[in-house]
């Protein structure tokens, strides 16, 4: 069995506990409400286009950005020049911001792994993330 960092606490562990358990309930069910877009699976989006007869020529992942996008912009047309360092970054807590008091895989006992499994399953495997591995935000593919 897991353990991480916030046993200690067992109000916050219950919380996070029922949060990622509603979290699922409402992506599976769309109920009280329609799941929020930032929780829904971005293979949804991509398997939309596929579906419809797209195809893709390269996956970038965010963690990778600007490696990604130096591929792509040489062989695209934009109206304007592109500086891959003056655009802003979301979601890099890492850069910016308190650091963490405990690494990230602390957080995630066997519930919440379970249901972030759960519901990023295709997300996870389609773009080779390791699932067993918090701390490892790099695809493994």
């Amino acid at each position: 069995m897991r353990t991480f960092c916030l046993t200690y606490d067992p109000l916050l562990t219950q919380f996070v506990h029922c949060f990622l358990l509603f979290a699922r309930d409402t992506i599976r069910f769309c109920r009280p409400m329609d799941p929020d877009i930032h929780w829904s699976e971005i293979f949804g989006h991509v398997s939309t286009f596929i579906v419809n007869g797209g195809q893709y020529d390269k996956i970038i992942w965010t963690e990778n950005f600007n490696e990604g996008m130096a591929d792509v912009l040489p062989i695209i047309k934009t109206p304007h020049a592109v500086d891959l360092e003056a655009i802003p970054r979301f979601n890099e807590s890492d850069e910016h911001g308190p650091k963490r008091a405990h690494p990230v895989e602390y957080y995630f006992g066997d519930l919440p792994m379970y249901l972030v499994y759960e519901i990023f399953k295709l997300d996870l495997e389609v773009f080779k993330y390791d699932f067993k591995d918090p701390s490892n935000k790099m695809p493994i593919g």
